[in-house]
């Protein structure tokens, strides 16, 4: 069971001071590496092929009450196998440090249940998301030690992987499939998990496309970065992973969460409030045993 008050106290007790926060840091960066050694790390990513039963929560961007209250539901009435977290812990949010130190500490206490992918706003270097405030808050907390810090996270951020692929059952990341169809031969190879490092324009799309209704493969997106993708894709991405269903952040929700493309896209909102405003936070809480589960997906989506 996760002790959630002990393991926020703990969160409290890492940030209190730069040197706590960057030994901790460095300690998850090595975690994650020596995580890249194990079987089901493909590079920038996990495939697993367990039909268990899995959270999956989207963007926190620093709401650590919700948060709180997400971990606490699953604590106290959810039984799970696996917690997975779909990115976008930091940015926007008062507790934005709180939530993603507390995000590393469940990693660290439970390193093989807890599958923390990377979000637009865990960025590469070469594509800082706007606004951006993680590393000001850095600043703030701690001085010019903020600067030594946010390069740390930056190293971190380049570890965490970037899509889950549960087979024959769902893809989880936090934006979007790749829409270049032409060069995927097999799952591997459409998402650059044969390569040690993913080109740049793949990881652009992972963390930043979107779903629309309006076009049928691909538009630019609004964001300035990846793109607006449509059913083609969907439907072509689930093909070459033997998937049912995409699972994604990335995008607010209202009621916390959204359908697309016939119920095939599932985007996960995780936190409430300003500048959002979303009524609803939610979670995905589901038993792959369940063989139909992606026809009633809804019944498995919790709100807070």
């Amino acid at each position: 069971m996760i002790k959630i008050e002990k393991i926020l106290r703990k969160t409290e007790e890492i940030i209190k001071n730069a040197d706590t926060l960057e030994e901790f840091v460095e300690d998850r960066l090595s975690q994650l590496k020596e995580e890249k050694k194990k079987s089901f790390r493909k590079n920038g990513g996990i495939i697993l092929d367990e039909k268990s039963r899995y959270v999956v929560i989207g963007d926190i961007h620093g709401d650590l009450e919700t948060l709180k209250n997400i971990l606490k539901k699953v604590s106290e009435t959810i039984q799970t196998d696996y917690i997975v977290f779909l990115g976008d812990y930091v940015d926007r949010g008062s507790k934005q440090i709180e939530a993603i130190v507390t995000v590393l500490l469940l990693k660290e206490l439970y390193p093989e249940k807890i599958i923390i992918l990377r979000g637009n706003h865990e960025p590469p270097p070469e594509l800082t998301p706007f606004p951006h405030d993680f590393p000001l808050q850095l600043l703030r907390r701690y001085g010019q030690r903020g600067k030594k810090l946010y390069q740390d996270f930056l190293s971190l951020f380049e570890e965490l992987p970037y899509v889950l692929i549960i087979k024959d059952e769902a893809i989880m990341l936090h934006g979007g499939p790749p829409t270049d169809l032409n060069k995927a031969e097999n799952i591997e190879h459409y998402f650059a998990l044969d390569r040690e490092t993913p080109p740049p324009p793949l990881l652009e799309e992972v963390l930043w496309n979107d779903p629309s209704e309006d076009v049928e493969y691909r538009a630019p997106s609004p964001r300035g970065a990846g793109w607006l993708f449509g059913k083609k894709v969907t439907e072509s991405a689930l093909k070459i992973a033997n998937a049912k269903v995409i699972i994604r952040g990335h995008e607010p929700a209202d009621k916390g969460y959204k359908l697309n493309h016939n119920g095939k896209v599932l985007t996960l909102f995780s936190r409430k409030g300003p500048p959002y405003n979303n009524q609803n936070a939610a979670f995905l809480s589901v038993n792959l045993e369940d063989e139909e589960w992606n026809k009633k997906i809804e019944d498995y989506i919790i709100q807070i």
